[in-house]
């Protein structure tokens, strides 16, 4: 029982760190383009064949997976910069 007090007192301090978050607009800007030079590099190592996708008869679309990725990519949250 006392481990799980204590989770719960650190799942509640960790809300309250969250809750507390100020944006700052220079970080957000920095870390946002930071993402998209990382995620169009990404994207051009799929495209040009410097990754392996585990295809030995290269069977996968490369346009489609590199526009998969970055979909998700873009869809998850980035607290970076908060």
């Amino acid at each position: 029982m006392a481990k799980l007090n204590q989770l719960h007192v650190a799942v509640v301090l960790k809300v309250k760190q969250l809750q507390n978050l100020r944006a700052d607009g220079n970080a957000i800007t920095k870390w946002f383009k930071q993402r998209q030079d990382q995620l169009m590099q990404r994207e051009r190592d799929i495209i040009e064949g410097r990754v392996d996708l585990g295809d030995a008869e290269g069977e996968i679309d490369r346009q489609q997976l590199a526009e998969d990725e970055r979909r998700e990519a873009l869809a998850s949250e980035d607290w970076r910069g908060h």
